[in-house]
């Protein structure tokens, strides 16, 4: 712990990833300096699952967009919902360049509906077999 005490205070953001916190929040910035500026987009993604979250980061050309960022995950997912990093809902039509800043962002694929709505989904589908 004396060394993880230590590490903490150079790369904490690098620390908190090994502790599963949520990654660093990079916030918006100006869409149109971004649009302009940035050649490529550092997309750190998470697909949340009812039982588990896969996590990811893709480097995607400028003039991406978020259904792209969903595209390049690495696997088909049936998450309904992109998310930015305060948790609102995106278009998946948007690009990446409205979100981001200094060409980096979070991004979250999550189910339409809560954990206890699926079950209770499952069990009354399962309680009309009967």
């Amino acid at each position: 712990t004396r060394i993880m005490f230590g590490l903490e205070k150079v790369v904490p953001s690098v620390v908190g990833s090994f502790k599963g916190e949520k990654p660093q929040p990079f916030g918006h910035g100006d869409p149109e300096a971004e649009e302009q500026n940035c050649k490529d987009f550092q997309v750190f993604m998470e697909c949340r699952g009812y039982y588990n979250q896969d996590r990811t980061k893709k480097v995607l050309k400028a003039g991406s967009t978020v259904a792209d960022a969903k595209k390049a995950f690495g696997r088909e997912m049936v998450q309904e919902k992109v998310l930015d990093e305060k948790g609102y809902e995106l278009d998946p039509d948007s690009k990446l360049s409205v979100h981001s800043n200094k060409c980096r962002l979070n991004l979250t694929f999550a189910y339409s509906q809560s954990v206890d709505a699926h079950v209770e989904r499952l069990t009354n589908k399962l309680s009309s077999q009967k």
